[in-house]
């Protein structure tokens, strides 16, 4: 049985770390932000205890920068561990999946016990899908996944057809995660997200 590889994985690679840049993942290629290394010092002795199950310092975190309301967040280690959580919770039947994209999508569904139904996504239209017109490939009780900015094409999603996709599934029961993993990437990403939406869908 082949062996899956997650992005990221450093110990694999040969030489010296620092010698060598990886592409194979969203991490920052900066290195840890002079605050965040601040905040890790002057909370070392806090890292014998078990982290909060509930999250809450967290959840107000969020709150604070993105006005999420806590019963809209969940907490997990990655969008991956969310995928499969998600998967198993909720149990689709089909995962509607645009091709290229992230792989972790396709195996968190299997793992769920979702068909797949790819969408193909062509070079040509640089791999751009209609997603206005998305009603004609999703089943009623499905899921489709989009990454906006997606992965490892990096076309993006307008948020008009954004909007506009979700609430056509909404209307014929199509569940809808939208993967913005790698939209702070972006110094425009407010213009796209769509994180607003949770509250309503």
């Amino acid at each position: 049985m082949e062996k899956f590889a997650h992005g990221g994985n450093v110990y694999d690679g040969t030489g010296k770390k620092k010698s060598w840049i990886d592409m194979s993942a969203n991490i920052n290629p900066l290195g840890i932000p002079p605050s965040v290394r601040q905040v890790l010092q002057d909370h070392l002795e806090d890292i014998v205890y078990y982290p909060d199950p509930a999250a809450e310092a967290f959840k107000r975190a969020v709150y604070r920068h993105y006005r999420i309301e806590k019963e809209y967040t969940v907490a997990g280690n990655g969008a991956a561990e969310l995928l499969y959580v998600w998967f198993h919770a909720y149990r689709p039947a089909t995962l509607v999946l645009p091709v290229p994209s992230f792989n972790e999508y396709e195996r968190a569904a299997l793992a769920g016990g979702a068909a797949i139904q790819y969408i193909y996504l062509s070079e040509n239209n640089e791999f751009a899908g209609d997603w206005e017109k998305i009603d004609l490939s999703c089943p009623s009780g499905s899921c489709l996944i989009l990454g906006n900015p997606n992965n490892p094409t990096g076309t993006l999603i307008n948020r008009d057809t954004a909007v506009s996709c979700v609430r056509i599934c909404a209307a014929h029961n199509v569940f809808v995660i939208i993967d913005e993993s790698f939209l702070d990437f972006r110094d425009d990403g407010a213009d796209y997200t769509v994180l607003d939406l949770v509250r309503k869908y």
